[in-house]
C-alpha cells in the first residue's frame, strides 16, 4: 500500500503538469521522485523547458487542497491508484509514458492475473459490425477474457454489451473523468459496467473529455490488453491510431476481414494484407492464447458472474408503423397546434427518420429518454444517436443534462 503522502505528491505533480503524461514522465526521468520535484522551485526560468509559463505561475506548494480532493473522490467511491501500487497493471506500467495515476470507479479487475483484450471499431459501425463485435466479445468473455473498450457508440459499446451478456468482466476507459458519462446515450451501459467491472481514466474526476485526450486514452486501452481486435474502421481514424499504439507496445493485433466495398473494412483488410492476424470469431483469439496464457483464461472463467439479460441495443429493431395523420394525436405537455407543428416540420427540411423522432417527442412530451425514443420509433440505436445529434444541430431538439430529449420549437 502506497503511503498517502506519496500519493499526494504524485497527485500534486500531475496537477502541475495539467495531467499531461509526457510532461509528468519527463520531470520524473530528469529529477527523480514526485517528492523530490515538490522540493524544487519550478517557477524559475531554468525549468521552462519542462513546464509552460502558465503552469509554473500557478504552482502551489500546498498539499492541503490535494488532500481535500482525494478525500472527496474517495467519498464518491472513486479509487485513486498510483503507479507504485501492486494492483496497478504490469503491462500498463511498461508502456511509453504510463499514467502515474488511475482513477477507477467500480472494481478494477486483476489484470496481472487476467487476459485483457481491447475491442475497437468505428463509431458509425455497420449493423453487421456491431453484431459481430457483440457476439465475439460475448464468446471471448465466456472464455475468460476481460473486454476493454471505450464507451463510444458503435463497435465499442456493442462489444461491452456482449461481454455483459456473458457475465464477463468489462472495463471502459474514458477520455474525461470517470464521473462524466459520455456519450449520454450510453448511460445505462455505464451503470451496468460499474456492476461488472469498472470505468477508468487518467483524467481527474470532473474533467470533460477533449479531442487530444482520446489518443492518450487509447494507449491505456492498449496497455491493459494482450491483444487488440479491430472490427471495423477507416484507414485514417481513431481506430487506426489505436492499432499503431498497439504495434508500438508489441501487443497482438487481430483484424476482422470484410467486404472491400465497405469503407469500414478498409483498415482491417489493410492490416491483414500487412501481416496482422485475421480472425472470424472469439475462438481464433482463445486458441491463440490458450497455449500462452492458460492460467489467465482459467482464472477469468472463474470470475464470470451472472449474465446480463436484456436489450441488445446494437441489433436493429423491427420497424414500427408511424401514423402521420397528425390530427389523431393529442399533444401532452405542449400547446403546439397541429398546424404549427406541420409548418415547423416543413421549415426544417427533415428526413423521414427525423420526422419520426420529432413526432414521438411531441406525443410523449418533454424530457423523453433515449431508450423510449428508440422503442417508439423503431430506429436502430446507432442511427438514432446520429439523427439526434443532427436534430440538435438543426436546433429542432435539445438535450438536458440528464441525457433526455425534448422538442425545441
Amino acid at each position: 500500500m502506497v503511503a498517502e503522502k506519496d500519493l499526494l505528491y504524485r497527485l500534486w505533480l500531475n496537477d502541475c503538469c495539467s495531467h499531461n503524461p509526457s510532461q509528468v514522465n519527463c520531470l520524473l526521468r530528469e529529477f527523480g521522485t514526485p517528492e523530490e520535484i515538490f522540493k524544487l522551485d519550478l517557477t524559475k526560468p531554468a525549468y521552462s523547458k519542462f513546464l509552460r509559463l502558465g503552469q509554473r505561475l500557478r504552482i502551489a506548494k500546498n498539499l492541503d487542497a490535494v488532500a481535500r480532493n482525494l478525500e472527496a473522490w474517495q467519498k464518491e467511491g472513486i479509487q485513486v491508484l498510483s503507479i507504485d501500487e501492486p494492483a496497478y497493471p504490469e503491462r500498463l506500467r511498461e508502456i511509453y509514458d504510463p499514467p502515474q495515476i488511475l482513477y477507477v470507479k467500480g472494481e478494477l479487475p486483476d489484470f496481472n492475473r487476467m487476459l485483457g483484450v481491447t475491442v475497437v471499431g468505428a463509431r458509425k459501425a455497420t449493423d453487421d459490425g456491431r453484431r459481430f463485435a457483440r457476439a465475439m466479445a460475448k464468446d471471448l468473455a465466456a472464455g475468460g477474457g476481460v473486454i476493454v473498450s471505450g464507451l463510444a457508440v458503435g463497435a465499442d459499446s456493442a462489444a461491452l454489451w456482449g461481454a455483459l451478456e456473458a457475465g464477463g468482466i468489462t472495463v471502459a476507459v474514458l477520455a474525461g473523468g470517470v464521473d462524466k458519462i459520455y456519450p449520454k446515450e450510453n448511460t445505462e451501459l455505464y451503470y451496468h459496467i460499474l456492476k461488472h467491472g469498472c470505468i477508468l481514466s487518467e483524467q481527474p474526476p470532473g474533467t470533460i473529455g477533449k479531442p487530444y485526450f482520446y489518443e492518450q486514452r487509447n494507449r491505456i486501452m492498449v496497455g491493459l490488453s494482450h491483444g487488440v481486435v479491430v472490427v471495423e474502421g477507416e484507414v485514417k481514424s481513431g481506430t487506426a491510431i489505436t492499432v499503431r499504439l498497439a504495434q508500438d507496445a508489441n501487443a497482438d493485433v487481430f483484424a476482422v476481414p470484410g467486404n472491400p466495398l465497405n469503407a469500414f473494412s478498409a483498415l482491417p483488410n489493410e492490416l491483414i494484407r500487412d501481416g496482422c492476424t485475421p480472425m472470424t470469431g472469439a475462438l481464433d483469439i482463445i486458441e491463440e492464447y490458450l497455449g500462452r496464457y492458460p492460467e489467465k483464461l482459467e482464472y477469468g472463467i472463474e470470475q464470470l458472474g451472472k449474465p446480463l439479460v436484456g436489450v441488445k441495443p446494437e441489433e436493429k429493431p423491427k420497424e414500427k408503423p408511424v401514423d402521420w395523420n397528425l390530427s389523431k394525436h393529442e399533444p401532452k405537455k405542449s400547446e403546439i397546434t397541429d398546424e404549427r407543428f406541420e409548418e415547423w416540420i416543413l421549415e426544417k427540411n427533415l428526413s423521414f427518420e427525423e420526422k419520426k423522432i420529432l413526432q414521438v417527442l411531441r406525443e410523449q412530451g418533454d424530457e423523453v429518454a433515449f431508450d423510449d425514443i428508440a422503442d417508439a420509433c423503431g430506429i436502430e440505436t446507432g442511427l438514432l444517436s446520429s439523427q439526434l445529434i443532427i436534430l440538435q444541430m438543426k436546433k429542432a431538439v435539445s438535450q438536458s443534462a440528464g441525457g433526455r430529449y425534448s422538442l425545441q420549437i
